[in-house]
């Protein structure tokens, strides 16, 4: 599917100008081709020159272990783990995309307050981005992930861990919902 294409699809939820946390799921969008390219262009036309994308760029597989059991130390141009998806991936790739340089949970951003967004998470705060996302008023998009998958979930059990606990506890998966 064509960036353009993807771009109408997008209008409806009115992203121009706005702060938001991207989880996609490329084959569960059923595009037809694996490229996702053409995603990251659409959110970036989507958002505008006024909005924010931030994105996870986890590479917890690659700098916590890899198959000859040592880990491989973090550095910006390492790949995101398969896991977290082709999208954040290519999003990475865009020139002018920011990165954190957070050792397994680094985030990457783009637009107007990407780089104040980044600029908050540290080894002991790795949901630095998402707080600042949430103190921005910013919202998460999903496109073709569960709620389990949004990255936002995890501040949620930080805000309030007993309740997170007791809830895991019972078998929930994920309860918690709060603004981004």
């Amino acid at each position: 599917m064509k960036t353009a294409a993807l771009v109408r699809l997008l209008e409806p939820l009115e992203l121009a100008g706005l702060n938001i946390l991207v989880h996609v799921s490329l084959p569960a969008l059923h595009f037809g081709d694996a490229d996702a390219r053409p995603v990251c262009e659409a959110l970036l036309e989507s958002v505008g020159p006024h909005g924010t994308i931030l994105m996870p760029a986890f590479t917890y597989t690659e700098t916590l272990s890899n198959p000859h059991g040592l880990p491989v130390p973090f550095h910006s141009d390492l790949p995101v783990s398969g896991e977290v998806g082709a999208v954040a991936e290519a999003f990475r790739r865009i020139p002018g995309v920011l990165r954190s340089n957070h050792p397994s949970h680094s985030f990457t951003a783009y637009g107007r307050q990407g780089g104040l967004m980044l600029s908050t998470q540290r080894d002991n705060n790795p949901l630095g981005p998402i707080k600042k996302l949430n103190v921005m008023r910013g919202y998460a998009l999903l496109l073709g992930t569960p709620l389990r998958a949004c990255t936002a979930v995890h501040l949620a059990e930080e805000t309030a861990p007993a309740i997170a606990a007791s809830l895991q506890a019972e078998g929930v998966d994920a309860a918690l919902v709060i603004p981004v």
